[in-house]
């Protein structure tokens, strides 16, 4: 299990950061639940304030390090959720208070998505070595992941072609990302009810008579998504990689 951990995305984590992580995570889920049963106190974001700023200046101080993939929105995720939370404990108008709270419970799922990708890549490789206990030992990549090089220096590697593919395939990452919020944004407004809701006025009006905002089309977004990202996340993998074969190749006296 410990060899599977340290493959996995979390293993590119020192200990004391991955238990930081975990902890920030933990805690701001705490905190986002008490807050929905009103049950508040500023006091509460300290500890988890303080946490993550420490692990954004740790990851600020050592950028030239590999950190698992989405790491570093996570981060900003997490910071901008407590700063939404401190923004309601300062706020007195209902209208704003209710956008804060439906737009920290949508952050919160985006981070929610990030930690299961992160367990589920543990689950993946623990079964791996389970199958595979050992592996070859291919040197230039562990150097690779000590220093590793920068999509900046690789794009000299890159055909146009292919540099539009992978700046295409952001843009459509992005896209899908804002239209998933969007969904959720709408069915956290649809469904709920009480005074809280019925502050967004206009649009509280119309998410409640959108039919396809529902349960069952919430699975599918959800496995959308998953089908997506399960295509573009690879391709994007598979140009850079190119990229560094070719790099490799060019510079393999010198590594």
């Amino acid at each position: 299990m410990k060899r599977a951990y340290r493959l996995s995305e979390l293993g590119k984590l020192n200990n004391k950061e991955a238990l930081t992580l975990l902890f920030t995570f933990l805690y701001g889920l705490l905190i986002t639940l008490l807050i929905l049963n009103s049950i508040f106190s500023p006091l509460f974001l300290l500890p988890i304030l303080l946490t993550n700023i420490c692990l954004v200046v740790s990851r600020n101080k050592k950028k030239k390090r590999e950190y698992p993939v989405g790491y570093i929105p996570l981060l900003y995720l997490m910071l901008l959720s407590i700063s939404a939370l401190l923004l309601v404990f300062l706020l007195n108008n209902q209208i704003i208070i209710t956008w804060v709270l439906i737009m920290t419970i949508l952050l919160y799922i985006n981070i929610l998505v990030i930690f299961v990708y992160y367990v589920m890549n543990v689950v993946y490789f623990w079964g791996l070595k389970k199958m595979f206990p050992y592996e070859k030992i291919n040197e230039v990549e562990q150097r690779e992941q000590i220093n590793p090089i920068s999509r900046k220096k690789l794009s000299k590697y890159i055909a146009l072609d292919k540099q539009i593919i992978y700046y295409n395939i952001i843009l459509i990452n992005i896209i899908v990302w804002f239209l998933f919020n969007f969904y959720w944004l709408v069915f956290f407004t649809k469904y709920p009810e009480g005074d809280h809701v019925k502050t967004l006025g206009i649009f509280s009006d119309w998410a409640k008579r959108q039919d396809w905002v529902n349960f069952s089309n919430s699975i599918s977004i959800v496995s959308l998504l998953l089908a997506i990202y399960s295509i573009t996340f690879p391709l994007q993998k598979k140009i850079i990689k190119e990229a560094k074969e070719i790099y490799r190749e060019k510079y393999k006296e010198y590594i």
